[in-house]
């Protein structure tokens, strides 16, 4: 049995064709933006990519972790992604007026990767690795590099700091509690009092929020979270500007408490 295509039927099947192809073309304009950046550079941003090999990998990196999200959306999500995609990468050029444009773009790549991680239609090619589970795991001990996955904490720092009877100024350390569905933080308020809360990730609830004693996880030289800032803690050399999912400045992240 045939089926009856009405007239409107058929146009709205085309102007949805129409508005992928233009999403797609937009976002793979971008795309080669991000993989040409060297040859050759045609504006500020693609300039200061070239010359550091550092954001030019991350830069590439997000590329294709978004190419992975936009194969894995349902196809009706796929416009809107990739002119958000766009957009996102044309708010780049803003960090040239920034005092420090590197730490900016730094920040925002890192902003980025958290907010495509998150979406729910993120395939797992794209999740970022576990972290040590273990408390008393070297790489929790150390503190290593537990802030490059500081997206998968900030629900749970939100609602730690709502816990807090004094304003949290930065993060120690983070790490992950399985057994418990939950994320554990090691905080620093204003008066430099610590203090651990363990928490849910999505920030649902609060489990635990008390004064860090012996049992906690100790924290050795490592990464630090600062808390808030249009500049870098004074005493913090090279820190890294850290930009929300919303493109708005988030924070600090430095190579140790300082």
């Amino acid at each position: 049995m045939r089926a009856n295509h009405t007239f409107p039927d058929i146009m709205q099947s085309v102007r949805f064709l129409i508005a992928i192809l233009v999403a797609t073309q937009a976002w793979s304009a971008a795309a080669l933006e991000a993989g040409q950046a060297c040859r050759p550079a045609r504006n500020w941003l693609e300039r200061t990519l070239c010359g550091n090999a550092p954001l030019r990998q991350r830069d590439a990196d997000l590329d294709q972790d978004f190419r992975r999200l936009l194969e894995s959306a349902p196809r009706v999500a796929r416009p809107s992604l990739a002119a958000d995609q766009r957009q996102w990468r044309s708010a780049l050029r803003s960090c040239r007026r920034r005092s420090q444009p590197l730490s900016c773009l730094q920040g925002r790549f890192e902003g980025r990767a958290a907010a495509l991680r998150q979406h729910p239609d993120t395939p797992e090619s794209v999740m970022a690795p576990s972290l040590p589970m273990d408390a008393g795991a070297a790489g929790i001990l150390a503190g290593n590099g537990w802030t490059r996955h500081l997206g998968r904490y900030l629900k749970a720092l939100q609602a730690c700091k709502e816990e807090s009877p004094e304003p949290i100024a930065k993060v120690l350390l983070g790490w992950q509690l399985p057994a418990e569905e939950a994320v554990g933080l090691r905080l620093v308020d204003r008066g430099l009092r610590q203090w651990v809360c363990v928490a849910h990730p999505a920030g649902y609830k609060v489990l635990r929020f008390e004064a860090a004693g012996d049992v906690d996880p100790a924290v050795g030289p490592g990464p630090v979270y600062h808390l808030g800032g249009n500049a870098a803690p004074a005493t913090c050399v090279n820190a890294i500007q850290f930009v929300g999912a919303n493109g708005r400045p988030a924070g600090w992240i430095s190579e140790r408490d300082c």
